[in-house]
């Protein structure tokens, strides 16, 4: 039998190749072939501003030697992104500040294109922190002023010749504790003029500055919650704290500080900067404490804001050992309302003060004033000058020759102790020591409650001595409320007021001498305690006001000895009559009154006298004239003479005969152990 089967098999495969042939004959040998593109630029980011960005556009699908082209469609200037290799798969820029970025990328190939596009928001603050090691601007990053630009989140540390420049619209909130420590320069100015509208925040409260011998320029800052915590090293805290010698404030004006936890500012150290702490607003009840010499750096005329309510300022004098001392020309000048003096100030610069100041003094503490100072004003409110929390206080001290004025001012708890060192040397306890010559007053003054003297002048019997006590009142004192001596005794001019105890005097008279001016004034309330020897050598009339009273101690009288055209006057009046005696009610408690020249004497009541002989006379008495008639007057009228060891009345070597029993002279003599009048 044929084999058709293997026939058949080889026709069928002919077959099969001639049908592949035509159809490969029937193609179009003319189409191009198809190219597939697809640009991916990367998912959406987010970002903080000024950290450099890496665009991504590496998932972009398409034939090998594609391109890629990136361009920015944001609303801040492409130089400001620093928008570089934009035909890189992986392109960088830098956002300057907050907001959304816009990028497109496109990819080609021989003539083709395919696009997308990604988006990058900057947000959130820029962390900040450490030791800088070289100048720092901070610029605005976050266009919504609410939020900050910058994290503090470790102590930022401005080292010595570094400065740190906060610019405009900048916001920084500082982490709970931490705080910005100053060796450099902080500073929101350029030299021309200052940023506005920066703040230094914290959510939960930060240590503050601290300012360790460097520079502070700000102006129109907002410091907020500061003060939380002290620095390493530190006991104490406050929202900017100097420390460090010498520290410096170039401008430190409009800045305000909201929510303070401690002292607003917290002055430990010599500030240098005069006249450059001006009109900031303050928070703490307690807002500065600081040297004495940090109120060179103040301004009247723009002065700082403290709350309403705030308690003092603190101050932190040197001692009596060492003065406090501003530069030639320059004063301390005390107008804010309360001040507290951390201990004993001696100021060896000018002293000037506003109406209505408080000044609370340490215990035992003292003011020391050796040059010329004025304390408290004659209108507006009163002053106060105060132990702190009713403590009692050593007092007020001014040396010779210095001008002090107290004026319209409460002086309360002083004359704990003498006052004494550096300059000083108190002998005795008193609310105020003039050592030497004083000038200057106290008017409108009421001392309380001391410890000792109310005013004591330690000062040469001679007419330099011209300190005043006018409209002034004295109440409580353990001693004597005034201290002087006999040629100054005129020096206490009419309206003053005493509240004393029964046996203290109003005024204590040491020292023999001559007053030198022609007015005796009333003590209100109270008496002149004499131990002195009185000589009234004046070229004019001489004047006892009504209701003067002398109390003499024993071995003291009162002489007025002969001088052309001189006449005693004693104006006594009935309700108010002018009274000599001794300091004890017995006879012969003091040596009495020596009259040698002219005299126009009513309603005078001398007692008590006759203590011894006066020189010239053979008996004692309290009343000896001596020489009368030299000139005009010879009135001595309405007068009781009464309670002398000896006579009332001695006369010796008279050139008239003076009758002083004439009832028309209404005098009166009693209780006289010898007898009334005696002619020698």
């Amino acid at each position: 039998m044929p084999d058709i089967s293997y026939k058949f098999s080889v026709k069928s495969i002919s077959l099969l190749l001639l049908t592949l042939l035509v159809l490969s004959c029937s193609d179009d040998d003319n189409d191009d072939p198809v190219i597939t593109l697809k640009a991916n630029a990367g998912p959406d980011q987010m970002v903080k501003p000024k950290e450099m960005v890496t665009l991504d556009g590496s998932a972009s699908n398409g034939p090998a030697g594609f391109t890629y082209s990136w361009t920015f469609t944001g609303t801040v200037p492409e130089n400001e992104i620093n928008f570089q290799n934009t035909s890189s798969a992986n392109p960088t820029f830098t956002p300057p500040t907050a907001g959304q970025y816009t990028f497109s990328l496109t990819i080609a190939f021989e003539g083709q294109t395919d696009q997308d596009v990604v988006v990058v928001e900057a947000t959130g603050a820029l962390t900040i922190g450490g030791t800088l090691d070289g100048d720092l601007s901070l610029k605005n990053v976050e266009n919504n002023p609410e939020l900050a630009d910058y994290l503090i989140d470790s102590d930022l540390i401005v080292p010595e010749g570094i400065t740190l420049t906060i610019e405009e619209n900048v916001r920084i909130e500082v982490a709970d504790n931490l705080g910005i420590q100053v060796n450099g320069t902080i500073t929101n100015g350029n030299g021309e003029s200052f940023f506005e509208d920066v703040e230094l925040v914290s959510e939960t409260g930060w240590k503050g500055i601290l300012v360790d011998g460097g520079l502070v320029d700000l102006q129109g800052v907002i410091i907020e919650k500061a003060g939380t915590s002290p620095w390493d090293g530190q006991t104490e805290t406050g929202a900017i704290h100097f420390t460090g010698d010498p520290s410096e404030i170039t401008n430190f004006r409009l800045n305000e500080f909201r929510g303070s936890v401690s002292y607003d500012l917290l002055v430990d150290a010599e500030v240098s900067g005069f006249q450059t702490v001006r009109s900031n607003i303050l928070s703490f009840n307690i807002p500065i404490k600081a040297r004495m010499s940090f109120l060179d750096t103040f301004f009247r005329s723009e002065p700082n804001i403290l709350p309403p309510d705030f308690q003092f300022i603190h101050l932190m004098p040197k001692g009596l050992e060492t003065a406090d001392v501003f530069p030639a020309g320059r004063f301390f000048d005390f107008y804010h309302k309360a001040y507290y003096f951390d201990g004993s100030f001696r100021a060896g610069s000018p002293v000037s003060s506003a109406a209505g100041v408080t000044y609370y003094i340490k215990e035992n503490s003292s003011l020391l004033f050796e040059k010329t100072t004025t304390l408290g004003r004659n209108s507006g409110e009163s002053s106060t000058i105060t132990g702190f929390n009713g403590a009692a206080w050593n007092g007020i001290a001014a040396l010779d020759g210095v001008s002090l004025k107290i004026n319209n001012t409460v002086i309360s708890n002083a004359g704990a102790a003498p006052v004494v060192g550096g300059t000083v040397q108190s002998p005795v306890k008193t609310a105020v020591y003039q050592q030497g010559r004083g000038t200057g007053w106290l008017w409108g003054v009421t001392i309380t409650d001391s410890e000792g003297f109310g005013l004591y002048i330690d000062s040469p019997d001679d007419a330099f001595n011209t300190f005043e006590v006018m409209e002034s009142t004295f109440r409580n004192t353990k001693e004597a409320a005034i201290r002087i001596n006999a040629i100054a005794m005129t020096n206490i001019k009419a309206g003053n007021f005493f509240e004393l105890d029964d046996n203290i005097p109003g005024c204590l008279v040491e020292q023999d001498g001559s007053p030198s001016e022609f007015f005796l004034r009333a003590l209100e309330g109270s008496f002149y305690l004499i131990d002195a020897d009185l000589t009234f050598n004046t070229t004019g009339s001489f004047t006892l006001d009504p209701g003067v009273h002398l109390k003499f101690k024993s071995g003291r009288s009162f002489r007025y000895p002969p001088s052309l055209g001189s006449v005693l006057r004693v104006d006594g009046e009935t309700e108010k009559p002018v009274i000599m005696e001794g300091e004890n009610d017995t006879p012969g408690a003091w040596g009495g009154m020596i009259l040698e020249g002219d005299f126009d004497i009513n309603y005078l009541q001398i007692k008590n006298g006759g203590e011894f002989m006066q020189p010239g006379a053979n008996n004692s008495s309290n009343v000896y004239f001596n020489n009368v008639g030299i000139g005009v007057f010879q009135i001595f009228n309405n007068s009781t003479i009464s309670g002398s060891a000896g006579y009332g009345v001695v006369m010796s070597n008279n050139a008239i005969n003076f009758d002083f029993e004439d009832p028309a002279k209404n005098n009166t003599f009693s209780g006289n152990a010898l007898g009334t009048v005696i002619k020698e």
